[in-house]
């Protein structure tokens, strides 16, 4: 199947289940060369998700004609956010206030803003990043305090597996915390970043907003 094609399935398969108005393909471009990922973007792919500095900035710089929105998708390390802040539009895995500090003085630095999205462990798996629901309950305001990036929501990964029951209860179980932190202590979200290849039909089922694929698209 060619690209295009392929591009067209994964958007009517994220059109038949989404739950939340729209929802955006994210497109995982880490394990592309720059031809194949300006290839990518030729075929319609307009946001991009990289999650190595090293291979992400080369094609950044190379791409700069195109319109691409471009994710930064994996742990951020507070050493290396000067150089995320500068290259990255959307930051989805800020899993500490401390690195979400480091964040928000290189944006007010560079004079950037940009959208972040705050990593809850939903499944408590320890090889995953993260607040745990209990810490986001009771410091959730903080996010408040940074000024010079702007909040958008949350990101989560579900365990490997291809049991649904499992993947609905940890996709199910961000939207059901990001709704009450909107209501009881007045923090709207707009993003729910939750989903990849081998379960984005059940996030977007339970509200995802922006789901990454790579392996579905690119193999």
């Amino acid at each position: 199947m060619s690209l295009a094609n392929k591009i067209a399935d994964v958007r009517a398969q994220i059109a038949l289940a989404q739950t939340a108005p729209s929802a955006t393909l994210v497109a995982v471009t880490k394990t592309l060369s720059l031809a194949e990922t300006e290839a990518a973007v030729q075929a319609g792919l307009t946001h991009l998700g990289e999650n190595r500095l090293q291979v992400a900035e080369p094609k950044i710089k190379a791409l700069e004609a195109y319109s691409i929105t471009w994710h930064f998708i994996g742990p951020v390390q507070r050493n290396k956010a000067k150089k995320i802040v500068a290259l990255f539009s959307v930051i989805h895995a800020i899993s500490s206030w401390e690195t979400l500090e480091a964040v928000n003085k290189e944006a007010h630095s560079q004079g950037k803003r940009p959208d972040i999205l705050l990593e809850i462990n939903i499944s408590g798996e320890t090889s995953k990043h993260g607040f745990s629901p209990q810490d986001i309950k009771l410091s959730i305001r903080r996010v408040f305090d940074y000024t010079f990036v702007n909040f958008v929501g949350y990101m989560t990964m579900a365990p490997y597996t291809t049991d649904e029951h499992i993947q609905h209860s940890v996709f199910a179980g961000l939207k059901s915390l990001a709704d009450q932190l909107r209501d009881d202590q007045g923090v709207e979200y707009i993003q729910l970043s939750m989903g990849m290849s081998n379960d984005y039909r059940v996030a977007l089922q339970d509200g995802a907003t922006m789901v990454r694929i790579g392996t579905e698209l690119f193999s």
